[in-house]
């Protein structure tokens, strides 16, 4: 089932109080329509520093202790949350991932799967976690500006381990006749700005 993204966007500073606050999106079901029998949730938000990007979800997650912030390839192996942006006039695309101990990795591409060579990755976003025994979430901010969101498509996705030890994957825009590939910018939507206050 496809999921429409919304951003949040407000006028002033956003504190974590907020964020936390803020209405989350819902999966309902995984890439192939199946229904979950977990919650797995993100919501997206910009304000004047940029745009925040959380992901929160009720399983047992599976993941390595990565140090807060460390960049780390490969963070999709386990559970993970993944941003994917594209500029609605290129090919070219930029993918971010987050994971429930807070380290992270980005990858620029030209086109599908083609990572642009030139990339270098912002240093030292801000991120912040939270594991609990009801669950977890993530935040990380990242340096992108309303004006830059108006003419970008997004997918958000995540990667999940279920109550049974299954692998889960969650798109806004799946493709239920294909195997899993988040890798797809033509699919991604074009996302909802609500202001508030």
């Amino acid at each position: 089932m496809s999921v429409t993204p919304t951003i949040h966007q407000s006028a002033s500073e956003l504190r974590e109080e907020q964020l936390l606050k803020l209405p989350r999106q819902r999966f309902e079901s995984d890439w192939f329509g199946k229904p979950l029998d977990f919650v797995a949730e993100f919501c997206l938000a910009v304000s004047p520093r940029g745009l925040f990007f959380l992901i929160s979800a009720n399983n047992s997650p599976k993941f390595s202790n990565h140090p807060l912030g460390q960049f780390t390839k490969g963070l999709w192996e386990e559970d993970v949350g993944e941003l994917f942006i594209s500029h609605s006039e290129s090919s070219v695309y930029q993918e971010w991932n987050l994971s429930p101990s807070g380290a992270w990795w980005s990858q620029r591409f030209t086109e599908a799967r083609k990572p642009d060579s030139q990339f270098a990755p912002d240093s030292a976003p801000s991120i912040k976690n939270h594991v609990h025994d009801d669950g977890w979430w993530s935040w990380i901010e990242l340096p992108y500006n309303a004006r830059l969101l108006e003419a970008s498509r997004v997918d958000i996705t995540m990667i999940l381990t279920d109550p049974r030890g299954d692998r889960r994957f969650l798109s806004c825009c799946p493709e239920p006749g294909i195997a899993p590939n988040f890798h797809r910018p033509e699919s991604y939507q074009t996302p909802k700005v609500i202001s508030f206050s």
